[in-house]
């Protein structure tokens, strides 16, 4: 994820994630113009923050673990027709294991992390066969 900055008087603290995750889907729902999937996974990697302008600058590194769930609506391909059409619209969310803060000395928490973070998306496709 791209790196943040909290300005907190008299400075400011940098926060930044790099993570990767594997994810298994199971299709609950298929017929043939609508299909449904339930994921599940594991998410692993590092948390960083920076502290600058304080009397004691610092910095901290932390693993980092979250469980990403999720639901995809597939809106299928009709193959008895020529052009056809295919959308595919994800839900999901990313709770991570451990609620971990930053704190700068004197002013308390800094970074907070949010306890679940949401993300969708929405793919489409068109398809010819002669």
């Amino acid at each position: 994820l791209p790196g943040t900055t909290n300005e907190v008087p008299p400075g400011a603290v940098r926060f930044e994630l790099l993570a990767g995750s594997a994810e298994l889907c199971f299709q609950a729902l298929r017929t043939k113009s609508l299909g449904g999937e339930l994921c599940a996974g594991f998410a692993a990697g590092a948390q960083s923050a920076t502290a600058r302008g304080y009397g004691n600058d610092s910095s901290a590194d932390q693993p980092w673990f979250a469980v990403p769930v999720g639901l995809v609506v597939d809106l299928g391909q009709d193959e008895r027709r020529a052009l056809s059409e295919h959308l595919r619209l994800g839900l999901g969310a990313l709770i991570p294991t451990d609620h971990r803060t930053f704190s700068v000395d004197g002013l308390g928490n800094v970074v907070d992390p949010a306890p679940v973070a949401g993300w969708f998306w929405l793919t489409g496709a068109l398809s010819f066969a002669p």
